[in-house]
């Protein structure tokens, strides 16, 4: 009995430690409003191109922030919380470790 509970708590010590590190990246991106979310927009979005097809949709953005065409300088990683959306496929949400006006 005693190797049984010795070995249940190295299992778990080893999955415990096993967790996913988060990769932080920056950007520089345009703070753009996709429509309300209760209405199926995405929110306040960080588009890191020109082109729009790539874009971020911070979990975290600063009020002093959401300004429709604001450049920042941006840095976050994607978190494993998923929008909610009728998305074929929908995107994830990324938090913000700094943020900074161009």
């Amino acid at each position: 009995m005693k190797r049984f509970f010795v070995l249940a708590f190295t299992i778990v010590v080893l999955f415990a430690c096993n967790k996913q590190k988060e990769e932080t990246f920056c950007t520089t991106a345009t703070v753009l409003f996709m429509g309300d979310p209760a209405a199926d927009g995405l929110g306040w979005v960080l588009y890191a191109d020109s082109s729009r097809s790539l874009y971020y949709v911070p979990s975290n953005l600063p009020a002093s922030f959401k300004k429709v065409g604001l450049g920042v300088n941006v840095c976050l990683y994607k978190t494993a919380e998923k929008i909610n959306c009728f998305c074929a496929a929908p995107p994830n949400k990324y938090f913000i470790t700094s943020i900074k006006p161009l």
